[in-house]
Formats: structure tokens, sequence, C-alpha cells
């Protein structure tokens, strides 16, 4: 967490999702064929007075036309069947809204409270909001510390006041991490108190050295929704 200048940034403002890009992927493709569909029939039907002045094009073009639109709808189907699969891991996660009552209220022992360690400029591409509001959904989560929805004070303050509660550390692990002497503290007060450390990293090597030998969780831009359920299961697992 470098600075608060991003803390009352507009979540909804983050630039387009890889589940967004691949929706516009998805219907690209489903215009292509219908174009493709198109072409081939009424290319020969506009053209067929005058079919001889055209030679062999005449038929070559509807053939052109159906071999892109084949591989256009092999595209649309493949596209679509990813984005229901990453609906349905979605729709798999309880929400507060459609919980039980038994699930809603969590047994007496579970009571993990969790601190998130990040560099601001990255909250958006790894979604902590979301993931911050999902965790805290699961039964044996009771609380995540994540400063910018959270604080009411400075870094420094807020590290010192939920540092120590928590009872493990989820560190967010990218090329800016390196640079961020806030996150350094983070992490290394946590080591000297003996708090887990779960890193979270897309790539290995944006884990800090010193923690390399941690057991992670590494991220996947282009399955974001199953990530909460699998940081989950290695909290609960780490502090088994």
């Amino acid at each position: 967490m470098n600075s608060p200048n991003d803390a009352n940034k507009n979540f909804n403002e983050s630039p387009r999702t890889p589940m967004q890009r691949m929706e516009d992927s998805k219907n690209g493709a489903f215009g292509w064929t219908l174009i493709c569909i198109a072409g081939t029939i009424i290319w020969p039907l506009f053209l067929q007075r005058s079919k001889e002045s055209y030679g062999v094009w005449y038929y070559l073009v509807p053939v052109i036309f159906g071999i892109l639109g084949i591989l256009s709808f092999v595209i649309y189907l493949k596209r679509n069947k990813k984005i229901n699969q990453l609906d349905y891991e979605m729709a798999s996660f309880p929400s507060k809204t459609n919980l039980s009552p038994s699930q809603k209220t969590k047994p007496k022992n579970s009571n993990i409270k969790v601190f998130f360690s990040y560099v601001t400029k990255d909250a958006e591409s790894f979604r902590l909001k979301e993931i911050a509001t999902q965790l805290e959904n699961f039964p044996r989560i009771e609380k995540v510390f994540y400063w910018e929805r959270d604080t009411k004070s400075d870094i420094v303050q807020y590290m010192e006041e939920n540092l120590e509660n928590a009872d493990v550390v989820v560190l967010f692990c990218s090329q800016h991490i390196k640079n961020s002497n806030p996150v350094k503290s983070e992490y290394g007060s946590a080591m000297s108190i003996n708090k887990a450390i779960i890193p979270v990293f897309v790539d290995i090597n944006d884990i800090p050295v010193i923690l390399r030998s941690k057991k992670g969780v590494q991220y996947n831009f282009l399955s974001p929704n199953s990530f909460p359920a699998k940081l989950r299961d290695a909290i609960i697992s780490h502090l088994s």
C-alpha cells in the first residue's frame, strides 16, 4: 500500500476484466459468424446474372465466407463454454442473500481473521474488494482486514491495530511490492511475531525471496471467480 490516492476510486470504474473481454470476444465471434453466413448466401444471389465475368471468384468467395463462418462459430462455442463454466463457479459460492440461517451463524470456534497486505495499485487487478467480501461470506472467516475498505486512519496506525489481531496475512505479490516500504514493513512485522503468511502470486518471481519457502496460492486472471474458494481452503489448511 504505497498511498491512499486510489482508496476512494469507484470499483465499478476499473478496467475491463478478463471475463468481460472474453464476453466481448464471444460476441465478436458470433457477429462474424452471421456476417459470413450472409456473405455465403448474398454473394451468389446478387451476382448470379454476371457470374461468368467473375470467373472462379464467383464460386471461391462463398467458400471463403463458409470457412471463416465455421471458424468464427467454433470460437464462439469455445468462448461460450468457458463463460458458462466461470458463471457456474461464481454461482456455486454462497452469498449473504441466499444463505440459510444456519449458514449465516458461524460456529463459535470459527473466528479466523485475515489481513490483506498489498500495494494500492494492485487492488483492482487482483479484485481485492470482491475477494474480501467473498471470504467473509464463508462460514469460517470472521473478518478480512482490507485497508481501502476499513481504514479510518493512516496505514501505519492501521497496521499496528490490526496486524496483531489477524490469524493469517495474505500477501498479494506483484512487481510493485519490491518498491513498497509499507508492504515490506507488514510482512516483516508478521514474520517477527510468527504470523502465518500466504503469498498470492501470478509470477512466482514476484514473491519476496525470504518468503518463497511459504506455500502460496497462484492467481489466474482468466479465472478470477474460482480464486476466493482456493484462498479460503489455503487459509484453513494453513491454520489447521
